[in-house]
């Protein structure tokens, strides 16, 4: 005969052997009316579970047909109730590892919760400034060219900050935004400064025509100091008139003679114009009476006037 696996009543089937039984004639269940205890089996195709259910019918299938014609019928009820009782217990112990195995895939598999996240610094850069800028560590002045000779008009700081406007064609020289007068253009040396921002692009300026120093002037006075104090008193202190003054180039004692001068007005002034700027040595006359001091020594900036440069008599 052939035997079949009916799954979950329904009508899809599988045969599993197929046997030939003798058909015995005995008022028992034949073994091929007991594959219904397989109806309710709800069985899941995996090969080794296959293979396990096939074996078991099989062997109850097998026992059942070896049965002789002449057996004691109430044995073989025993024995096929025997076969029954375990088939239907190996049925219930799959459907039990089936159960728990759907049970298992169904719970969540626990994880360590993760530490606390490990803190990397974020690295702060300085910001590049858009247009270049200049700061000193040293007050320093700024002129309409690259040097003394040309004028100072303005002067950046310590702690001040100006636009760098081109590139000098002298070296170590910065164009920059006048920091007293924004809007003008004024030379800066670089000995004392730092620049920040890229002045790659920035222009190079030429340097201008060297301007011609503004010439300067010495005036003072000789004058008799009868309090002795060194100060020009009027009206305490005297004047002293005709008294004659050299003015000679170059350090004290002088080289050679610029110019002379004599204090020839009441009120005892001289005064020596259009001098250069430079180093001077001023004498008083050393055949007249006794002046003090003998000279004065006087560095003279381009344009300076110099005022007070006196010569006094101690009655």
């Amino acid at each position: 005969m052939k035997a079949y696996m009916f799954i979950n009543n329904k009508n899809v089937h599988y045969p599993i052997i197929n046997l030939l039984c003798v058909k015995r004639s005995m008022s028992v269940r034949g073994v091929c009316a007991n594959v219904h205890l397989m109806d309710n089996l709800e069985i899941v195709k995996t090969p080794d579970k296959y293979i396990l259910l096939a074996l078991i019918i099989v062997l109850i299938t097998l026992s059942a047909c070896t049965l002789s014609d002449g057996a004691d019928p109430r044995v073989a009820t025993q024995t096929y109730q025997a076969l029954d009782a375990i088939a239907e217990a190996t049925v219930q112990a799959i459907q039990s590892q089936e159960a728990q195995a759907t049970v298992q895939a169904s719970t969540p598999s626990l994880t360590s919760a993760p530490g606390p996240a490990t803190l990397t610094p974020t690295p702060i850069y300085s910001p590049t400034p858009a247009v270049p800028i200049i700061e000193v560590s040293l007050d320093s002045n700024c002129r309409t060219g690259p040097g003394k000779v040309y004028d100072m008009v303005g002067a950046l700081l310590v702690g001040e900050t100006t636009e760098i406007l081109a590139r000098g064609s002298v070296l170590n020289y910065w164009v920059v935004d006048n920091p007293d007068y924004p809007g003008h253009e004024c030379w800066l040396w670089g000995k004392y400064a730092t620049v920040s921002g890229d002045t790659s692009h920035l222009p190079i300026r030429s340097v201008a025509p060297t301007p011609i120093p503004s010439p300067g002037s010495i005036r003072g006075y000789v004058y008799i100091d009868g309090n002795h104090n060194g100060q020009r008193d009027d009206p305490v202190d005297g004047h002293i008139s005709g008294a004659n003054l050299f003015l000679k180039e170059g350090a004290c004692p002088g080289t050679t003679t610029f110019a002379t001068a004599s204090s020839s007005s009441a009120d005892g002034s001289y005064s020596f114009y259009n001098v250069p700027a430079g180093k001077y040595c001023l004498w008083r006359d050393l055949n007249q009476q006794t002046f003090d001091p003998d000279f004065h020594s006087i560095d003279l900036a381009p344009g300076e006037n110099r005022t007070e440069v006196n010569f006094r008599y101690l009655p």
